[in-house]
């Protein structure tokens, strides 16, 4: 077992990782997560979850009908319309 895994390695790499201590302050760059290829691949999860959207609906169109259809519908048009002010509301930021 290489000595990484098996919790062996230097002092300085460990200490790395620990947490801050509670008397350094914490400085809002490093709440900071989203890098700029999450950023760039967010329209790729909305169009992902577009695709999603509009298979349930197909799914919904051809197994449901009468009222349950419109609602699961609605439903899933209303997710969608959410999904889409997410993505303008990160596109604003």
């Amino acid at each position: 077992m290489p000595e990484d895994l098996a919790g062996g390695g230097s002092p300085e790499s460990k200490a790395e990782l620990a947490a801050p201590s509670e008397s350094e302050p914490i400085t809002p760059s490093q709440y900071e997560t989203s890098s700029p290829s999450e950023t760039s691949s967010l329209p790729n999860r909305f169009r992902a979850a577009l695709y999603i959207y509009v298979v349930l609906a197909a799914f919904a169109w051809f197994t449901l009908d009468g009222r349950m259809r419109d609602a699961t519908l609605l439903l899933l048009g209303g997710l969608a319309f959410k999904s889409w002010l997410g993505v303008v509301k990160d596109r604003q930021r």
